[in-house]
């Protein structure tokens, strides 16, 4: 993947926003992690650009999600995100 070329991660048609990514050193890849209203939706990315499987639901509720940042915890893959809705801030 070159700098500047854009990685389409996601073709949802309703509201997404709150992007935020992680690079994974042990396996050469990106995790990226974005709000699609009462769900928080992460995906993996490889360093050629290419989707690295299907996005999945880190966590879902009855309330809008925000603000979710991602970290990277270990070489092994293990990541750590954390984000807001309208009453709590939950950590995962």
């Amino acid at each position: 993947m070159e700098v500047g070329e854009n990685v389409t991660a996601t073709t949802a048609t309703y509201v997404q926003g709150y992007p935020a990514l992680t690079y994974v050193s042990g396996s050469h890849e990106f995790r990226i992690v974005w709000t699609e209203m009462y769900t928080i939706t992460a995906q993996r990315v490889l360093t050629t650009g290419s989707l690295d499987g299907a996005p999945f639901t880190i966590a879902q509720g009855t309330t809008e999600m925000r603000d979710p940042p991602i970290s990277n915890v270990s070489d092994r893959g293990e990541f750590l995100v954390m984000w807001s809705n309208t009453r709590d801030v939950l950590l995962q």
